[in-house]
C-alpha cells in the first residue's frame, strides 16, 4: 500500500514537492500560504525540538498543529541528538513519542542507525499503513558514493519505504556522490538533499530530478542553511524556464 500510495502522491503534486518544516508547530498564516500552491505534499512534526524546548506545553502545541492540518498529511520525526536533532531519551522512551501521536500521521522518520533497535515499533506502522521514512544525516561532508549506497541498503533491509540522505557541503562540485545515486537508485524512493551553501541549489535539484520531495523551511529552519518554501518554488522556476 505505502508505495501505491507514495505513487499517487508524485501524480497529485507538482514538482518541487515539498515537506514544509517547522521546529515550532505551524500557524493559521503557514497553512493558509501553503494552501496557494500545489507543492507542499506534507507538513513534518520535530517532537524532539518541541520536546526539548517546551515540555510542559508540548502536548498543547503538537494538538494545536494537528487540528490545523489533520486533513494533510503529517511526518513524524523525533530526531537523535547524534544526528543533529534534540532528543537524548532512550529507544523505549523514543518509540512511546511517537506512538502518542502516530494515529495522525502519514509518515514517520527513524535514523537508519536506530531502524534495527526498533523492529517492534515499524511493524506496528507497517500494520497502520503509515510512511516509514529511513533517514541518514552528515553535518561535516558529503561521503562517498558505495558509503552512501550502503545506507539505501540498509534502509531497504530494515523496512524503509523512502530514504532520506542529509549531507553538508558549501561547494557545489561535491554534490557528485548524490547526483550518482539518485541515477543509480532505481528500487526504493529517495530524498536527496545537503545542508550548508548549497542547499537550495541541491533541493532544488534533486526535487525535480528524481527525488520523492524534499525539506524547506515553513516558519522557524530546522536544519543548517535551510531555504523556505518559497525560495525553492521560486529557484525552480529558473530551472523549468517558468
Amino acid at each position: 500500500m505505502s508505495i501505491s500510495l507514495l505513487a499517487n502522491l508524485e501524480k497529485k503534486y507538482s514538482t518541487p514537492r515539498l515537506v514544509a518544516c517547522s521546529c515550532l508547530g505551524f500557524s493559521e498564516k503557514d497553512i493558509r500560504w501553503a494552501e496557494k500552491y500545489n507543492t507542499i505534499i506534507a507538513y513534518e512534526l520535530r517532537l524532539d525540538l518541541l520536546y526539548e524546548n517546551f515540555k510542559e506545553k508540548m502536548e498543547g502545541i503538537v494538538n494545536r498543529t494537528i487540528s490545523l492540518i489533520k486533513d494533510r498529511n503529517i511526518i513524524l520525526t523525533v530526531r537523535s541528538a547524534k544526528e543533529g536533532g534534540m532528543f537524548w531519551g532512550k529507544i523505549n522512551e523514543k518509540k512511546d513519542l511517537y506512538s502518542k501521536y502516530l494515529s495522525s500521521a502519514f509518515a514517520v522518520d527513524i535514523e537508519i542507525c536506530e531502524l534495527s533497535r526498533m523492529k517492534d515499533f515499524i511493524k506496528e506502522v507497517q500494520l497502520k499503513n503509515k510512511i516509514i521514512i529511513a533517514s541518514y544525516h552528515n553535518f561535516s561532508t558529503v561521503p562517498p558514493l558505495r558509503f552512501l549506497q550502503k545506507m539505501v541498503e540498509k534502509g531497504k533491509k530494515l523496512g524503509a519505504d523512502i530514504v532520506k540522505i542529509a549531507v553538508y557541503t558549501d561547494d557545489p562540485l561535491q554534490l557528485g556522490p548524490l547526483i550518482e545515486l539518485q541515477k543509480k537508485e532505481k528500487m526504493i524512493y529517495l530524498s536527496l538533499m545537503t545542508m550548508g551553501k548549497t542547499a537550495l541549489l541541491s533541493r532544488t535539484i534533486f526535487a525535480l530530478n528524481g527525488s520523492i520531495w524534499t525539506y524547506a523551511s515553513l516558519g522557524k529552519p530546522t536544519a543548517p542553511n535551510q531555504p523556505t518554501c518559497k525560495q525553492i518554488i521560486e529557484c525552480a522556476k529558473t530551472f523549468l524556464g517558468s
